[in-house]
């Protein structure tokens, strides 16, 4: 009989950095919300698409051209998107929408969007539904001082930061140009009409949803943040499970909900994806798995699942100065640096 290899003890979670797979995080609304209750750093509110028309003040326009603003806002655009009649309508929305969230700024001191990019390595995945640009900008200050030991990101429903250039395959932030060809990155779609969203049509989505099925097929670990699966997005859901496959063939890989809603509720929206008990709920990201593992929730979940070690953690305790939370990730990051072949995808 094999030997009990004892506790998995925080000394050896942050120098363990072994396991390949990656860790796929997905951020909804909710996780914006949750990041900026009080809104950008110039108090700029984040909607939910329950509060959409009302935050985003575009009652008056709707009345104007006489609908209802209180509809459901993705059902009265798939309306307008259908009739020419309402091309002028239809735009001006876009461009409103467009404008509202371009125009967000992340606060000077460190977020919870900061603590979700320095938490994950090259190997893992941030995938966001939103179009708020806190992610890249998170993503951007982080690449600014530790290079490349950051996650990579996809934008599964466009994002205002987010440009491509579909000829050379090449994407970047807003406002930059084409390493190939020169000229400017155009920017990516916000709005599909809820009856066409097939992710496969357009380019630049295509390419975002390829790397997120990668990382489905491949992941140990799968955090869901502040995203309800809405039926309008069964397209969505179509894909991943998809690429996720069967429950019964992965019976070891974890999932994690980061929700306000019930335990209850959240498994039975995610029911096909999780195996048996394979799952772990709460409501707070102080208490998720990044939080409590950064940069090893796949080392400290090997542990736990495969060698059925208990995992004693590495919980960050938030830190409001740069000085002080760049110093939380130091020790993980020299190790790191130490076995850099064990990031590679």
């Amino acid at each position: 009989m094999a030997e009990y290899p004892g506790d998995f003890t925080r000394s050896e979670e942050v120098a363990t950095t072994n396991v390949t797979r990656p860790h796929l995080v997905i951020l909804g609304a909710g996780a914006s919300r949750a990041a900026f209750p009080q809104g950008d750093a110039n108090g700029r509110r984040l909607p939910v698409m329950d509060d959409f028309v009302e935050v985003l003040e575009l009652g008056d326009l709707l009345r104007e051209s006489s609908f209802d603003p209180a509809r459901n806002f993705e059902e009265l655009y798939a309306e307008l998107h259908k009739s020419p009649d309402h091309a002028v309508l239809r735009e001006e929305l876009e461009r409103r929408i467009y404008s509202y969230f371009s125009e967000m700024q992340l606060p000077e001191q460190p977020t919870l969007y900061d603590r979700i990019v320095w938490s994950l390595r090259p190997k893992d995945i941030v995938a966001t539904f939103n179009w708020d640009p806190f992610l890249y900008d998170a993503w951007t200050r982080c690449y600014l001082r530790i290079g490349k030991a950051v996650p990579q990101l996809a934008f599964l429903h466009g994002n205002v930061r987010s440009a491509v250039c579909i000829e050379d395959r090449r994407k970047g932030r807003t406002a930059n140009s084409c390493s190939v060809c020169g000229k400017m990155l155009e920017p990516t779609r916000l709005l599909y009409p809820i009856t066409e969203k097939n992710y496969e049509t357009d380019p630049f989505i295509a390419g975002e949803w390829s790397l997120v099925r990668w990382a489905l097929k491949g992941a140990l670990v799968v955090t869901i943040f502040g995203y309800g699966a809405p039926a309008s997005d069964s397209a969505a859901i179509a894909l991943m499970s998809e690429a996720w496959g069967e429950v019964d063939s992965r019976p070891m890989e974890e999932f994690e909900f980061i929700d306000i809603a019930s335990e209850d509720t959240v498994r039975q929206r995610w029911d096909r994806f999780v195996h048996s008990h394979h799952y772990q709920s709460t409501d707070r990201f102080d208490d998720s798995l990044l939080a409590t593992h950064p940069r090893r929730v796949c080392e400290a979940m090997f542990a736990q699942l495969y060698d059925a070690r208990f995992v004693e953690g590495n919980r960050m305790v938030p830190r409001a100065q740069w000085a002080d939370f760049v110093a939380n990730y130091e020790p993980l990051l020299e190790r790191e640096r130490e076995a850099p072949r064990a990031d590679s995808p």
